[in-house]
């Protein structure tokens, strides 16, 4: 499987993998410590029991993380598709229900960057949301469930 990123959403997700293994090395020293203040190396004995515990979930977290990078391919999201709602689209859409209009960028597998204050809602293209109105053209409506809520997005414009 292909997962696509954009050059900063995967520049985070290296820097996210990092700071993962650094806290588990943290986590790794705290267990050895446990064992040098008590005659049991686990059991009975909590500060290791914990320690470990979060060292096996960091693993965990890391392991899958560094599969996702692994099938990681860069996109450029400066040349988006007008013509169809692709990753990297500005797209505007309706809810038909509610007659709000909303800003969608579709992001990276991971949207992992801060956006600031920037008003528009970035999603990646793997949510709920995205894969509704993937492939769309404008003046499309496509209907599916957002969450727990049934949803009529009409596209409005693509940018």
């Amino acid at each position: 499987m292909t997962f696509y990123f954009f050059r900063e959403d995967l520049t985070a997700l290296e820097e996210q993998i990092k700071k993962l293994d650094t806290q588990r090395r943290e986590w790794g020293k705290v267990m050895g410590e446990a064992t040098r203040q008590s005659a049991e190396t686990f059991h009975d004995n909590f500060p290791f029991e914990d320690a470990n515990r979060q060292f096996e979930m960091l693993s965990v977290r890391i392991h899958d993380l560094m599969a996702i990078k692994s099938c990681a391919r860069l996109v450029d999201g400066s040349v988006a598709r007008t013509d169809r709602v692709s990753i990297g689209s500005l797209v505007t859409v309706e809810d038909k229900e509610t007659r709000e209009l909303r800003q969608i960028r579709i992001g990276s597998y991971m949207v992992l960057t801060e956006r600031g204050m920037d008003p528009v809602l970035t999603v990646s293209y793997s949510s709920p949301m995205a894969k509704l109105i993937m492939g769309a053209r404008v003046g499309d409506v496509r209907q599916g469930k957002v969450g727990e809520t049934m949803r009529q997005l009409q596209v409005e414009r693509i940018e």
